[in-house]
C-alpha cells in the first residue's frame, strides 16, 4: 500500500485526490468517512470514482445528496450510508469489501488533514 498523509491548504486536497482518481486509468472505488455535506464525495464522483459516503448524521447525508443533485451528479455511483463510521468499516472488513482510496477529512480550522490510500496491486497510486 502507498500512503500519503499531509496537512495542506483547504482547496488542495480535492485537487490532489481528484488528480489521483483521474490518473488511475481504471475505475476507482472511494470510501469517504465522516463525509459531512459531501464536498469530497462530490469531488471524487465528478472525477469519475464510485463513492461510498458515510456519516452518522442523517441530516448531513440528506444535505450531501442535495449537494450532489445540485452539482448534476445525482446519477453517479454514490452509495449513501447513515452509520457510525467505525462500525461501518468493521462490517465492510468482515464482508471482504475493499476500496481503492479512503478519504477522511478533518476540519482543523485552517487546514484539512486527509489520508489517501491506493493499492498498488490494483494499479493505483503514483
Amino acid at each position: 500500500m502507498a500512503n500519503a498523509r499531509d496537512a495542506i491548504p483547504r482547496a488542495a486536497p480535492f485537487d490532489l485526490v481528484c488528480g489521483l482518481i483521474r490518473a488511475a486509468g481504471r475505475p476507482v472505488k472511494v470510501l469517504n468517512l465522516f463525509a459531512y455535506t459531501g464536498g469530497a464525495t462530490i469531488a471524487c464522483a465528478a472525477a469519475g470514482a464510485s463513492v461510498c459516503h458515510v456519516d452518522a448524521a442523517k441530516g448531513m447525508v440528506l444535505w450531501a445528496k442535495e449537494n450532489a443533485k445540485a452539482s448534476g451528479l445525482e446519477d453517479r455511483p454514490i452509495r449513501w450510508i447513515v452509520d457510525d463510521c467505525a462500525k461501518f468499516v468493521e462490517r465492510e472488513i468482515r464482508r471482504g469489501k475493499t476500496y481503492d482510496a479512503t478519504v477522511v477529512l478533518e476540519d482543523t480550522g485552517q487546514y484539512v488533514n486527509f489520508k489517501l490510500e491506493f493499492d498498488r496491486q490494483k494499479g493505483g497510486g503514483k
